[in-house]
């Protein structure tokens, strides 16, 4: 049931509180707490929907820019690369955003790809 484009963690919590859940990248993003790197320490980490990766790759110059100077070297940049949505399918596929293509492309749950935690904005 994480079919909302524009909902990450409501699509996140759907994907996690599935009865026998154990692991995904969502549950990846929602167990996540980051280190203070002088900007503070949170926990409400998700992943995002499709529209919030095409806001992200629509932001990438301005987003990489405030992600250069987070006070973490380790911190990586948005990349042309795609990553996982929240946004599934159904039980055998989900979708992952391409930042190079610009576009959204359902693929199997099975296959390794990259994942990129946000928080509400």
């Amino acid at each position: 049931n994480a079919r909302s484009t524009w909902d990450g963690q409501g699509n996140t919590n759907a994907i996690v509180n599935q009865p026998g859940h154990t692991s995904s990248a969502a549950k990846l993003c929602d167990d996540y707490t980051n280190a203070d790197y002088g900007t503070g320490i949170f926990s409400d980490w998700f992943l995002p929907s499709i529209d919030q990766l095409s806001k992200l790759c629509s932001a990438r110059f301005e987003v990489n820019k405030t992600l250069y100077t987070d006070g973490n070297s380790l911190t990586d940049p948005l990349l042309k690369i795609s990553y996982w949505s929240s946004n599934e399918g159904s039980s055998q596929y989900a979708f992952h955003y391409d930042f190079q293509t610009v576009s959204s492309i359902p693929i199997g749950k099975y296959q390794n790809n990259c994942v990129r935690a946000i928080r509400s904005f």
